[in-house]
């Protein structure tokens, strides 16, 4: 068979290789030609003595030549690259999850005045404190541990944080 009966007969051969291999099916065109040019590159090295047919070795190799062009034609694209009309950038549609130093430092401020306050309590607050926040007890589990009711500890966080609050305020 000569080479344009060949390229003709493995039309179908090369679209269903871009169907199933071509990570990008926007350039089709651009994908036949240079999968038709890959067949004729490698039409000199086949060798029919292994016993494989000629669409066979062209089946493999388009398998891989469509994985590999794809992996290695991406385009990159920078974040400073405009988008759109208004000049907008990639990079400004990235929330930016960080806390400003202004916020760290009033954070910084709040966490220091708390602890001045939590000083200020006597060991029992500290201890309703501690279960309640750092151990992450439940109201009923603290009350067991405590042996009070709920409602007992109930009033008590509440007259604890009420503390908390006016030291708080003062500062």
């Amino acid at each position: 068979m000569n080479k344009e009966t060949l390229l003709k007969n493995a039309h179908p051969l090369l679209v269903s290789s871009i169907k199933k291999y071509a990570l990008s099916k926007g350039e089709w065109n651009d994908l036949y030609q240079e999968g038709m040019l890959h067949l004729l590159e490698i039409l000199p090295s086949f060798d029919d003595t292994n016993g494989v047919t000629i669409f066979a070795y062209f089946k493999s190799s388009l398998k891989y030549f469509y994985l590999n062009y794809g992996r290695y034609s991406r385009k990159h694209s920078s974040l400073n690259s405009i988008i759109d009309t208004n000049g907008n950038e990639w990079i400004d549609f990235i929330a930016d999850e960080s806390v400003a130093f202004d916020e760290q430092l009033i954070q910084a401020e709040q966490i220091h005045e708390l602890k001045r306050a939590v000083n200020k309590l006597d060991g029992e607050e500290k201890q309703l404190l501690h279960l309640i926040y750092d151990q992450s007890m439940t109201l009923e589990e603290v009350a067991k541990s405590l042996s009070l009711s709920i409602s007992a500890v109930f009033r008590r966080k509440k007259k604890l944080l009420k503390k908390l609050r006016n030291v708080c305020k003062k500062n």
